[in-house]
């Protein structure tokens, strides 16, 4: 059984208009010293789709978040980059 992690980075290697981040350290979380699996995408692209697609992919693919590994995804977004950090996914 393919874990969250895994996952997450076989859709991204499957759709190269995203890059992950092995230790991604949030800066809303800087103080915590939290690293975490994140995907990379340009300002333009939207994140509310990224987490669309990435569920709908899970949801194909009989993928089960049994540990509630993709609860408290969020977004730190830049001029040019927003990521999408899953801080239970470490």
């Amino acid at each position: 059984m393919m874990t969250i992690r895994e996952a997450i980075r076989k859709y991204v290697s499957i759709h190269n208009e995203y890059s992950i981040i092995e230790e991604y350290e949030p800066q809303c979380m800087i103080d915590e010293n939290v690293k975490c699996l994140a995907v990379e995408l340009d300002a333009q692209q939207s994140y509310m789709q990224l987490i669309m697609d990435l569920t709908e992919y899970f949801d194909s693919n009989n993928i089960e978040d049994t540990d509630f590994e993709l609860e408290g995804a969020s977004v730190e977004a830049a001029e040019d980059r927003s990521v999408v950090f899953f801080p239970q996914v470490k």
